[in-house]
């Protein structure tokens, strides 16, 4: 823009340096020949003769006044292009601010997002941590009520079981008493013992004697104290013995030491009436 202003300003004070009113070729610098060089300058009119024009000092003031606007507008739009620059940069800065500030508002976002996640799978664990607790505490139950369950089977079959081994052992019983009774028969006994020789059921009673158990007590009555005999009772409690010795079971070893006490009794009767 400046340098077409110079160009317009050269262009103009050269025309008007250069102005006249006839062609510069008719007057006194173009003429056809030497010898009329002379007669074209008396023949002119000396008005007629262009004349250099020079500019003036109110031109030149006027030059140098543009010439000053002219910087003075220059440095105005020097100023609005750094102007322009600085708030370009600083609408830069502002968008990478914001997007900073967005960025950092997501971050947080993100973080919120992640806390709160952690803390739901906290609960989760812990909820499941719970349900195994509980499932452990109702297989527990269920293992408690099926031990009480087999329990109470295993009771019923047990009442069976006894009632089963209380007959069988009733049965040896027996046989065992018809042993001792087959032993004693075996020694030479006189004949007033052999008359008095008892049997030894649970509840059956003798001439001499009888073995029983009273109501919750496992102990030894003794029915008729004169018809005893000391001998009789040694000779059954040495036959008890051998037969402890070949077959020490609970109900034999239980029979000796009934005899034993009864023989016990005896003998100190048998002393105090002395």
């Amino acid at each position: 823009m400046l340098r077409k202003v110079n160009e317009h300003k050269g262009k103009k004070a050269h025309s008007q340096f250069f102005r006249s009113e006839k062609p510069v070729r008719d007057g006194f610098f173009w003429a056809e020949s030497p010898e009329k060089m002379c007669v074209d300058i008396r023949d002119k009119v000396v008005e007629e003769i262009p004349m250099l024009s020079f500019p003036t000092s109110h031109q030149v003031d006027q030059n140098v006044v543009n010439q000053g606007i002219i910087a003075r507008l220059q440095c105005q739009v020097e100023q609005l292009e750094q102007r322009l620059q600085e708030k370009d940069s600083q609408i830069l800065a502002a968008g990478n601010s914001n997007k900073h500030a967005d960025v950092l508002k997501l971050q947080a976002k993100i973080e919120e997002l992640h806390e709160n996640v952690t803390a739901k799978e906290q609960e989760i664990q812990k909820v499941l941590r719970q349900l195994s607790q509980k499932q452990d505490e109702v297989s527990s139950l269920q293992c408690r009520l099926e031990k009480a369950e087999a329990g109470q089977e295993a009771s019923k079959l047990s009442e069976v079981e006894l009632q089963t081994e209380l007959e069988k052992v009733q049965e040896k019983v027996l046989k065992f008493v018809a042993q001792i009774e087959s032993i004693c028969s075996g020694l030479n006994c006189d004949s007033t013992h052999n008359e008095h020789k008892p049997t030894f059921p649970w509840t059956a009673y003798s001439d001499f004697n009888v073995l029983h158990k009273d109501e919750g007590q496992g102990t030894v009555a003794r029915v008729s104290k004169s018809e005893t005999d000391v001998e009789c009772v040694r000779r059954k409690y040495l036959a008890c013995l051998i037969a402890a010795r070949e077959s020490p079971t609970e109900e034999v070893l239980w029979l000796v030491a009934e005899l034993r006490a009864l023989l016990r009794s005896l003998l100190m009767e048998s002393k105090c009436n002395s």
